[in-house]
């Protein structure tokens, strides 16, 4: 049965754009000024956060197209200064994601 990604898409988007708002806010040292850089993230919050009870199916039956898909939304949501640290904290969430697919190809082996 394929359950899709949806939320998992949803909450990584949202973690994207926090990473964004941390980024350009802590640049020049976090003031309440800042706080318009988070609202993109927080307009997302009840979005990322209301299907967090289906991500566990969705863990379950990812399959490597997916992780595929998932790492191409990252790469595109997120958007820091430093291009080095960009592409260290891709590859970080996209390891993530990957490790949860290859669990569950472990657990396939054992049925």
């Amino acid at each position: 049965m394929d359950s899709g990604i949806k939320e998992i898409k949803e909450l990584l988007v949202f973690i994207a754009l926090l990473i964004n708002a941390s980024d350009k806010a802590t640049k020049d040292g976090l003031g309440l000024e800042d706080v318009a850089l988070f609202m993109p993230a927080l307009l997302k919050a009840p979005e990322a956060f209301s299907g967090m009870a289906n991500m566990g199916v969705e863990f379950k039956d990812l399959s490597m197209e997916e992780v595929k898909e998932l790492e191409m939304v990252l790469a595109k949501e997120l958007d820091l200064e430093d291009d080095k640290l960009e592409g260290l904290v891709e590859k970080s969430l996209g390891l993530l994601v990957q490790t949860v697919a290859l669990i569950k190809e472990i657990k396939s082996l054992k049925k």
